[in-house]
């Protein structure tokens, strides 16, 4: 038997095998370039939402303080004895240093009574109004400020108010067994010695809370990742270097507040009164603007936007 060879057999030529990888290349780029897209676009989109997430988060904090500034401090403020200017002082429940240490951002400052920390006071024997003649009161309750002052008997500061009249005095001691609270009346905050006020003083019914000073901030020591921080004290002559700051919310890059008048005007802060125009001095303020400018944990690939101008620049 013969047995011939076939050679009717073909395979891939070589020209065929290159044109087969270079169409092999192209499909896998396109579907390459494809997902490198959809991934790009996905990434940004978290970047965004993250960031976004970041401003609603700041937002709702700062306005659940913001309205609460001015609780108990009466529409001029809350008052106390300058004794360096011999004369009475006040602190407004919302302020701002405007463009605070030359960097165009806002610090801002919100003063109120603690709700949570409260007491009413008892009457005494003799009737007596305090905070004269003496720097002790009674009570209903001092246990909640008997644990403000903790192991330290580190003094703290106390709304007093009767609902119309309202000032700001130290607690030195607070003593739940015999319900009564002790004033440290030589401090700045008091009215000392032969220094009265221009009423009668807190009788019984009056309340007494504790006073929260909450502030914001914007800390830019890493300047690719800037953080808004809050800080709540008890103090208010505290200087902002010097607050007690915990972190927030992180990438919020500018912070601002314009104040609202009744009259629709716009302004960084309230007139200092001695202007003759009352308009806008503090007690006309009817709303207060918030703004917060964010940015996203990493650059956005492909973005070509400009930074934002300055924000409220009045």
């Amino acid at each position: 038997m013969n047995i011939k060879p076939h050679d009717n057999d073909k395979g891939f030529t070589l020209v065929e095998l290159l044109v087969s990888l270079a169409l092999a290349g192209i499909v896998s780029a396109a579907i390459y370039a494809s997902f490198n897209s959809q991934e790009r676009v996905y990434k940004a989109q978290q970047l965004i939402v993250e960031m976004q997430q970041n401003i609603k988060s700041a937002m709702l904090i700062a306005t659940k303080e913001v309205r609460m500034a001015n609780a108990y401090l009466g529409k001029d403020g809350i008052g106390w004895w300058d004794s360096d200017a011999d004369s009475e002082s006040f602190i407004n429940g919302i302020s701002a240093h405007n463009n605070y240490d030359d960097k165009g951002i806002d610090v801002i400052d919100i003063a109120y009574a603690d709700f949570t920390v409260s007491t009413p006071i008892r009457p005494k024997p003799n009737g007596e109004y305090m905070p004269k003649p003496s720097a002790t009161q009674n009570v209903e309750t001092a246990k909640a400020f008997e644990d403000r002052l903790g192991p330290d008997k580190t003094p703290f500061l106390v709304i007093i108010s009767d609902g119309k009249k309202s000032n700001l005095m130290k607690v030195t001691n607070a003593n739940d067994s015999s319900k009564t609270l002790t004033f440290n009346r030589s401090e700045d905050y008091n009215y000392p010695a032969g220094k009265e006020w221009d009423h009668d003083g807190y009788g019984a019914g009056a309340m007494i809370f504790l006073v929260k000073f909450v502030s914001f901030r914007i800390k830019d020591s890493d300047s690719a990742h800037p953080t808004l921080e809050i800080g709540i004290n008890y103090n208010p002559d505290t200087a902002v270097a010097d607050r007690n700051y915990t972190r927030l919310v992180e990438d919020i890059e500018d912070l601002q507040i314009v104040y609202i008048f009744k009259d629709g005007d716009e302004a960084n802060e309230p007139d200092d009164g001695t202007d003759p125009d009352p308009t806008n001095d503090y007690e006309n303020v009817s709303a207060i603007r918030i703004s917060i400018v964010a940015r996203t944990r990493e650059p956005v690939r492909g973005f070509s936007g400009s930074a934002p101008i300055d924000l409220e620049d009045h």
